[in-house]
């Protein structure tokens, strides 16, 4: 949609538009991949009560949240370098983050400490939201 309005409306594309386009396309990447790799995990049954701890999720317990919080902020630069976004309106991904961070995370976790015995573990070593290495 965000697209389309700037094509139907004469908005002038910039650098600083196609990247936080490209951005944004990268985000929503980063999503799908990690969904799809949960899925797949999730669909083996002997993976029941386990913890995915490969691929994306070797680095961040929630790449698949990491990728939704970035989309909004790739909404935001895109508004904002468009011309058409005033500065404020940084509080819209802000707060998506923050809900991410205090809200879906922890209560995310909070659940699968109770399904899962080596989730502590997996916890202390792997980052809540962004792709870092593990912790020894």
């Amino acid at each position: 949609m965000p697209l389309l309005f700037i094509l139907t409306n004469n908005i002038s594309v910039n650098n600083w538009l196609v990247l936080a386009s490209i951005f944004t396309f990268l985000a929503v990447i980063l999503e799908t991949v990690s969904d799809e790799q949960m899925r797949e995990f999730k669909k083996n049954l002997d993976n029941k009560n386990k913890t995915m701890k490969y691929k994306l999720w070797k680095y961040s317990r929630h790449p698949n949240y990491l990728g939704e919080i970035l989309f909004w902020f790739g909404i935001y630069f895109m508004g904002l370098s468009s011309g058409l976004a005033p500065f404020w309106t940084i509080i819209c991904p802000l707060t998506m983050l923050a809900l991410f961070v205090f809200v879906s995370c922890p209560m995310m976790d909070e659940r699968s400490l109770k399904n899962r015995p080596n989730y502590k573990d997996y916890m202390d070593k792997t980052s809540q939201l962004l792709l870092l290495p593990p912790k020894n």
